[in-house]
């Protein structure tokens, strides 16, 4: 089996940041093109159709059960500590339990297909036959990606992200320029989904081929182990509950929101979502190829202050750009949604703002998350968020009603605020033992630069922006990110910090 030296390793994980951006960027600006023409070539029928197909079946991806973390953190541990036998009972395991997740899958695949058209009356016919293809489609698409998924691990666990982030860039490339040229000629949802699934059986091949041509992997089938399961059983159960509880938290305000105030409303939401999420993957790019260094440091027996040193150096990153995208939707954001959506959907600000500043607290510290996985305790994390998404639902049924959208902002934001600030910091300091006042003094020394930069930019923004202008913006958000960036590099950088910027900079010489 191929091993990478520590520095690779190093080069590996802030490359893989640095894809891991570049894939946010390209995925964006291809879904602003993509999907009106998409519209274009196939229809509002067929383009609704394979949207609702693809929303249901999304929600089979929750049947991983958290085994994909799950077997990267132990396959880490493993490869730390020698335990040749403890990895092939591992994969061995693995690999029975994606078998039957993926016979369960199918059954209920096979069973909605033939209920598809009890449950879709109101489609026509011709849309209920090529929806029950679509159907087949994506489902044998979900088995393929869930036959990835140890490959996935392998590749992880061993830190090769470039090579990982590298193939999601070129699918989120090239997939979309296939599928316009195939619609061209058959502009059907049908034509979509057979792309798809040819380019994603492309992805497993070149998976499998680089984990056991490129990388050397090999593993010996041993067979069902129950001790492996026991072991293993905590850790993905935890995962499996968090993402059905973040499913529910993240979508429950919009299906109130339906029911108590109507389509209008549910759009709005779903605008402000999109900025949110796509806020939250901004901060994951960085902390989401932490997690086999941290298991590693976990299992090495790495001190509690060098924990709390790896969780300070990534939240004040992660900091620096979300403080940057916050205070530049504070400053900008009305601005911004009016050339996006228009001005009908201005009430989209607020709802944002109220989440994403809550947020924050959260995804500046989500190399906690990564941490409570790597030492088998993210069961807590599970605990607390279900509670937090039972508040959610509870207030946000009766402050909807009453505040419109902005009661289903305010009651995610608070809920975020009691969870994944108080009670998951509390958690951090006294079971954890990582110096959460030290993380926090580093945090506001660096927040005061955009608290004393936001006025003086608004004041200069209101005197030059008296009409609406896409050029006067653009310059006004180039200075502001020019102004901000040069206050960050001077007053608040660190060494590290210093020397990240450098190899950068030499890195584009």
């Amino acid at each position: 089996m191929d091993s990478m030296s520590s520095s690779n390793r190093s080069k590996e994980r802030r490359v893989g940041v640095l894809l891991s951006y570049l894939f946010l960027l390209s995925n964006t600006v291809i879904n602003l093109a993509y999907v009106p023409i998409l519209i274009h070539y196939i229809g509002i029928d067929q383009f609704g159709l394979y949207k609702l197909l693809g929303s249901f079946i999304a929600y089979f991806g929750v049947l991983d059960f958290g085994l994909s973390a799950t077997i990267v953190r132990f396959l880490v541990k493993y490869k730390v500590n020698g335990e040749v036998e403890n990895i092939n009972k591992l994969l061995s395991v693995a690999g029975l339990l994606y078998t039957g997740i993926g016979v369960i899958i199918a059954s209920i695949g096979v069973y909605f297909y033939f209920l598809f058209p009890t449950l879709f009356p109101k489609l026509s016919t011709d849309l209920l036959n090529s929806g029950q293809i679509i159907l087949l489609f994506l489902l044998f698409n979900i088995l393929v990606l869930f036959s990835t998924k140890i490959f996935d691990a392998i590749i992880i666990s061993d830190e090769r992200f470039i090579f990982l982030k590298t193939c999601g860039i070129v699918q989120i490339l090239i997939q979309p320029v296939f599928i316009v040229v195939a619609i061209i000629y058959y502009p059907y949802a049908l034509t979509v989904v057979i792309v798809q699934t040819l380019t994603n059986v492309a992805l497993v091949i070149a998976k499998y081929m680089y984990v056991k041509w490129y990388m050397g992997f090999t593993y010996s089938f041993t067979g069902w182990d129950s001790k492996v399961v026991k072991n293993i059983s905590n850790l993905s159960l935890s995962f499996f509950v968090v993402s059905v509880v973040d499913q529910i938290f993240w979508q429950s305000n919009q299906l109130i929101i339906g029911a108590k105030l109507g389509s209008f409303y549910v759009a709005a939401y779903a605008i402000a979502s999109q900025i949110y999420i796509n806020y939250m993957n901004i901060s994951l790019a960085i902390s989401g190829v932490l997690l086999p260094k941290v298991t590693a440091m976990i299992a090495t027996n790495a001190s509690d202050n060098e924990i709390t040193d790896v969780f300070i150096r990534v939240g004040r990153l992660q900091f620096y750009i979300l403080s940057l995208i916050l205070s530049g939707f504070i400053i900008f954001g009305h601005e911004f949604l009016y050339f996006w959506v228009g001005a009908k959907f201005d009430l989209v600000f607020e709802v944002v703002l109220i989440i994403i500043s809550a947020f924050t607290i959260d995804l500046i510290q989500n190399l906690g998350l990564t941490i409570m996985q790597a030492r088998n305790v993210y069961y807590i994390r599970a605990i607390v968020y279900t509670i937090v998404g039972v508040l959610n639902i509870a207030l946000s049924y009766y402050w909807i009603p009453v505040y419109g959208i902005i009661g289903g902002a305010y009651s995610t934001a608070l809920c975020m605020l009691i969870g994944n600030g108080f009670v998951m910091n509390y958690y951090y300091y006294r079971y954890m033992n990582i110096n959460i006042v030290k993380f926090w003094l580093e945090i506001i020394k660096i927040a005061i630069i955009p608290c004393v930069l936001v006025p003086i930019m608004l004041y200069i923004k209101n005197y030059l922006y008296t009409q609406p202008s896409l050029s006067v913006w653009i310059v006004l958000i180039f200075i502001y990110v020019v102004l901000l960036l040069a206050c960050y590099i001077k007053f608040s950088f660190n060494n590290y910090e210093h020397d990240l910027v450098y190899k950068v900079i030499n890195k584009l010489k």
